[in-house]
């Protein structure tokens, strides 16, 4: 069996994306696939969802650094085990959570229907964040081991406590 000849790229609908946009407009074509226009908007979703989870995660942490860290812990730094988890780590945890939450309430509703992108629109902001601090305080003197656990056991509490939450409300709905 030979194949048929390849059409000219005239029929081409280049305005669409995706697996279907080859389809051919005109009479008996089959309309706009649900493919059409869908990177765009899922790229918008993404973006709406981090804008919140960014907004949200400053303005928590400013407050976590302006109200915690300046009044009780001071620039001496945490002096045992309990006040780092007090002072530092629960309040990173509630930043965190809370970052979770609106990034994922934000996300709207077609996209979230998929787990592994409302995971990821919902984790990503709080991930690189950790990410950033971490790389910012990598050299600086404390920075041991017990913190950098309690730090990403803070991260992973927050996702899935912010990440519930959303689950919880929707399902309130």
């Amino acid at each position: 069996m030979s194949r048929p000849p390849r059409q000219p790229d005239w029929h081409r609908d280049w305005s669409r994306t995706g697996p279907r946009a080859d389809f051919r407009t005109g009479p008996g074509a089959s309309g706009p696939g649900p493919g059409a226009g869908e990177r765009g908007a899922g790229v918008f979703a993404f973006a709406r969802a981090w804008a919140a989870g960014i907004v949200v995660l400053i303005a928590t942490e400013y407050l976590q650094v302006t109200l915690v860290y300046q009044t009780f812990v001071g620039p001496g730094g945490t002096r045992s085990f309990a006040s780092a988890l007090l002072l530092v780590h629960l309040p990173n945890l509630v930043c965190v959570a809370l970052a979770t939450w609106a990034a994922a309430r934000l996300h709207p509703e077609p996209y979230r229907e998929a787990p592994a992108r409302h995971a990821v629109a919902a984790c990503a902001v709080p991930v690189c964040g950790q990410l950033l601090a971490l790389s910012m305080q990598w050299d600086r003197p404390g920075s041991d081991a017990l913190g950098l656990w309690l730090s990403n056991a803070a991260l992973l509490a927050g996702c899935t406590v912010g990440w519930a939450a959303d689950r919880w409300q929707r399902s309130a709905a």
